[in-house]
């Protein structure tokens, strides 16, 4: 199996993973909603159906790179910028009905509080998929910000697993095992930890240092309320 087939194939096995978490997560939420007759607004529908779409997208243009299909691969992401900003643009539509509609949704997190993190999620995709994109030329670069972005949007599956299982924990575990994931397939494949994988790790843990530390401070409330409305 040659370099190239063996990295494509491990990004394809991770689009999988994620695939299947988001289905773990999602899954008693949206079975629950809909046993219970909950309406669900227009815009969360059409968010959810972009992140499975992207989701699986990314496993396909894995596999298409591992195939040897690059053609096919280039032409496709070639769409890619219209996925992404609709995938954006529903993101912060849903961030800022959230915003109005909670209602204690979390015990001991005010909706000032818990909004930091779709909000910080929201622009590290952005910043992720805009380096994923420029770099489109560099493979190895490509495809490390390219699984960022998606790892970037699979917190709420995270968090809504790690509440059906009982521990918030497992969720923040599961986000950080992704990139541990990523740690292994460097070291395999490179023989060392690549610079942005380093980087990563970084974003990700400042990421909940902010959440923790910064999300409960009534100057970042003050900030949500100006921000948000």
């Amino acid at each position: 199996m040659g370099a190239a087939r063996f990295g494509s194939t491990f990004y394809a096995r991770m689009g999988i993973a994620m695939l299947f978490f988001a289905l773990a997560g999602f899954g008693p939420y949206v079975m629950h909603r809909f046993e219970n007759g909950v309406p669900t607004s227009p815009v969360l529908v059409l968010h959810g159906a972009v992140f499975f779409i992207w989701i699986c997208a990314f496993i396909l243009q894995a596999h298409l790179v591992g195939a040897g299909n690059r053609a096919l691969h280039m032409r496709l992401g070639a769409l890619s910028p219209v996925l992404a900003g609709v995938m954006l643009a529903t993101s912060i539509l849903v961030t800022v009905e959230t915003f109005h509609t909670y209602n204690n949704n979390i015990p001991m997190l005010s909706r000032e509080h818990f909004i930091i993190l779709p909000l910080m999620d929201g622009i590290l995709f952005a910043a992720y998929y805009t380096l994923a994109f420029l770099n489109r030329r560099k493979a190895e670069a490509h495809k490390h910000f390219m699984l960022l972005a998606a790892v970037m949007i699979m917190d709420p599956a995270f968090g809504r697993l790690g509440g059906t299982l009982g521990n918030p924990l497992i969720g923040i575990a599961l986000h950080f095992g992704l990139l541990a994931a990523l740690i292994v397939h460097d070291r395999g494949k490179l023989g060392r930890i690549h610079t942005i994988t380093k980087v990563a790790v970084l974003v990700l843990a400042l990421r909940y240092a902010a959440f923790f530390l910064v999300g409960p401070t009534e100057s970042w409330a003050g900030f949500a309320i100006w921000l948000f409305g």
